[in-house]
């Protein structure tokens, strides 16, 4: 981007985001970096965003040997975020609680939905009786 800034074969930053492959705000943002700090602030990597959701060691441990234990009757993360609270008085956020078990744990909490209020019981009891063979 400095290369055609200074070489001049590029004025517009419509232009030298067409050539980069990058959108002109980027490029935008790019000069404004480059005319507040220099090349060394261009330079820097900025990666990453604002979260600043942790989860504590001592919950992650908990949560690792819950479930990893087969006789546990937790079946959704809600109820595994209500054990942490009672059990370690820590409040964790479900999307935090969420990604750290499915990432960590590759664990896949899934919670039985209701029947639908309009089944007729009468037709599936017709449907499950055992048909008589001849």
């Amino acid at each position: 981007m400095l290369y055609y800034i200074k070489s001049g074969k590029y004025i517009y930053r419509n232009a030298i985001a067409k050539k980069l492959g990058r959108r002109p705000t980027t490029i935008g943002n790019w000069i404004k970096d480059y005319e507040t700090g220099g090349l060394s602030n261009l330079l820097e990597i900025h990666s990453g965003g604002n979260n600043t959701v942790h989860i504590s060691d001592r919950a992650k441990a908990y949560i690792s040997k819950t479930l990893s234990n087969s006789d546990t009757t937790i079946t959704s993360y809600i109820e595994l975020q209500a054990h942490i609270a009672e059990d370690l008085s820590e409040m964790i956020n479900y999307g935090a609680l969420y990604a750290h078990c499915r990432r960590k744990h590759k664990s896949k909490l899934k919670v039985s939905r209701k029947s639908h209020y309009k089944k007729d019981l009468k037709a599936e009891m017709v449907f499950k009786k055992p048909r008589k063979h001849f």
